[in-house]
């Protein structure tokens, strides 16, 4: 009886992509763990759609493990898109995705063995959050929290002291998850309309919300809203960036 050949998996790649607006400044990043070192890659999108950033992700996690001379590699992504039209169970439809699909099959090819596989979001974390980051590094993030150290900060209301405070402790440590997991319900804020809450800030805070959060309407008074919660404006506007990414993904 023969052996079975038991593959010699030397890297695994986690992958993601994330867009703000869907379509808007978008970013696919990945993180590579090859010979007991971690190793990233990242793309900035000035405009894609959430879909294009996972693929982005993708390609440059596979880029950078070819680079790195990997030859048998894992790769994970909590894109179901991305993972099931590569390994070939969903077909191609939409005909911007077709190059990057026919990108990441070339990569595949170069490598002695390359697996997909399909992971939940939780179990990938540090891909999501490098997404973020090389968001927040292409979009005036580290302005608008330059700025925002000159304003003043609301008393966190007491149902989310504890949360608020924790990410405030962090400072710049605080990541995606910790934004993502902070959540009002129905409070006091909750039902005051945009008007309203123009009126419970300063002209400063109000001009940089307006500046920074060009989604619309709703989005700046959910900004407000967080800032009015006990959030600092340049965290009230992260947290409002994390809420749109999230939203952009739940739709597609």
């Amino acid at each position: 009886m023969s052996k079975k050949y038991k593959t010699p998996w030397d890297s695994k790649v986690y992958f993601d992509g994330g867009s703000r607006g869907n379509p808007g400044v978008a970013a696919g990043a990945a993180v590579i763990n090859y010979q007991e070192e971690t190793y990233i890659a990242e793309k900035f999108l000035p405009h894609a759609t959430v879909n294009e950033a996972e693929y982005a992700g993708c390609i440059v996690g596979l880029e950078k493990a070819l680079e790195l001379g990997c030859e048998y590699v894992r790769v994970y992504g909590d894109s179901k898109l991305v993972v099931e039209q590569v390994t070939g169970f969903w077909s191609v439809k939409t005909p911007h995705l077709i190059p990057l699909y026919e990108q990441v099959i070339l990569l595949k090819r170069q490598f002695k063995k390359c697996h997909l596989e399909w992971i939940p979001r939780e179990q990938n974390q540090e891909a999501d959050y490098l997404v973020n980051q090389c968001l927040d590094d292409n979009t005036g993030i580290t302005f608008v929290r330059e700025v925002a150290l000159e304003l003043p900060v609301c008393e966190p209301i007491p149902s989310l002291a504890k949360e608020i405070q924790e990410i405030i402790y962090l400072g710049d440590r605080a990541r995606f998850a910790h934004f993502r997991s902070l959540k009002s319900g129905q409070d006091k804020f909750s039902r005051i309309k945009l008007a309203a809450l123009r009126e419970a800030v300063t002209n400063e805070v109000l001009e940089l919300v307006t500046q920074s959060v060009t989604e619309g309407e709703e989005w700046v008074a959910r900004t407000l809203r967080w800032y009015l919660r006990g959030l600092p404006i340049d965290m009230a506007i992260y947290k409002t960036k994390v809420d749109l990414e999230i939203s952009s993904k739940v739709s597609t």
